[in-house]
């Protein structure tokens, strides 16, 4: 399979099997994680209920340094009795904005700025309309982004507008689907949940992450991450998919951030 993400193009092996049944007209699309970003599996309309089976799920407290914060999330690691599948944007290059509702797509050489927003604020960073950044790689644009002092920032830096395209209507292994999103993948219904505010789901569909469906998939994301300039990616993602499982689907819930000997709460709390 090949996917583009953050503006690059990576070709990335799934070991997946398209399961099909019965004819093109028969197979549906059913909603595993709601939202325009559902992970689906297809399967025969008479099977969906069946197929869409929750096998088991775990819970685990995961910490990882990005740039100078300590991070802490909850991952949700769920198992279902067939393989999983999300709605991506139809063009390779094209990334599903949540802000937007849309898929959009930037000039070869240009970068998404939307991508970033997990990045500290850095001004002119972000703009009121979505936009693309060129002339930088993803990964100078990032390094910007840290907003370290004497950094050069994005104020020389040529910027062109995003073209809007179409909504997520093919469908892709989760696996491969997870970097065409720029934030959180599925919505969260914390309705039942007292204290939980829009805010805090802001948060969470801002800084939550999409993990590969791997052990230590968190390591995994970090290692693709920081391997600029120091491992081989495509090497590094072929290696880490074939230990993908297929049927499995993972997400990381951000709960607090620690910068500068401060830490503070940008999700949920544990408990809830």
């Amino acid at each position: 399979a090949t996917a583009a993400a953050s503006g690059r193009r990576w070709r990335r092996p799934i070991r997946t099997r398209r399961w099909q049944i019965g004819t093109a007209s028969a197979l549906a699309t059913a909603a595993v994680l709601c939202g325009a970003a559902c992970a689906a599996v297809g399967v025969a309309a008479e099977a969906l209920q069946e197929t869409l089976e929750l096998v088991g799920a775990t819970r685990a407290i995961r910490r990882a340094l990005i740039g100078d914060e300590v991070r802490e999330y909850i991952e949700i690691h769920m198992r279902f009795v067939a393989p999983i599948y999300a709605r991506i944007c139809s063009h390779m290059d094209a990334i599903y904005l949540y802000k937007a509702k849309k898929c959009l797509r930037c000039p070869s050489g240009c970068t998404l700025s939307a991508l970033f927003e997990r990045a500290p604020k850095l001004p002119g960073l972000h703009q009121p309309s979505p936009d693309c950044i060129c002339g930088l790689s993803y990964e100078e644009i990032d390094l910007r982004a840290q907003g370290r002092p004497g950094d050069p920032g994005v104020s020389d830096v040529e910027r062109k507008p995003a073209e809007y395209m179409d909504e997520p209507e093919r469908l892709e292994a989760y696996g491969t689907a997870i970097w065409h999103f720029d934030s959180l993948m599925p919505e969260l219904n914390c309705a039942a949940v007292p204290g939980v505010t829009e805010v805090d789901l802001l948060n969470i569909r801002r800084f939550g992450l999409n993990g590969p469906p791997i052990a230590e998939s968190l390591h995994w994301l970090r290692r693709f991450d920081t391997a600029f300039g120091v491992e081989d990616l495509d090497t590094l993602l072929t290696n880490a998919s074939r230990a993908y499982d297929e049927r499995s689907a993972v997400f990381l819930l951000p709960i607090r951030r620690t910068r500068d000997g401060r830490t503070r709460d940008f999700g949920l709390s544990s408990a809830k």
